[in-house]
């Protein structure tokens, strides 16, 4: 089976793309849950609430996919 790098960037794009968006409504998802915590203190809310830069761990992952499926297609053609 041969490998056909730039159908499989495309399709990586796709992917990586979705992840991203997933990690910054995650991001907005956890930061709205600490606004509207059960403390009264926003700040209390943050500190032993839902992480909300936990999330944006994709969105970094993201960028170096889309790093490594360019490198790909660069160097495959």
């Amino acid at each position: 089976m041969q490998f056909e790098a730039p159908i499989q960037a495309d399709r990586g794009f796709f992917f990586f793309a979705t992840t991203g968006l997933a990690g910054l409504w995650g991001f907005v998802l956890h930061a709205e849950g600490n606004l509207r915590g059960p403390s009264v203190h926003a700040f209390e809310n943050f500190i032993y609430g839902a992480p909300p830069m936990a999330p944006l761990l994709f969105p970094n992952l993201m960028v170096l996919g889309i790093i490594a499926l360019w490198q790909l297609r660069t160097n495959s053609t």
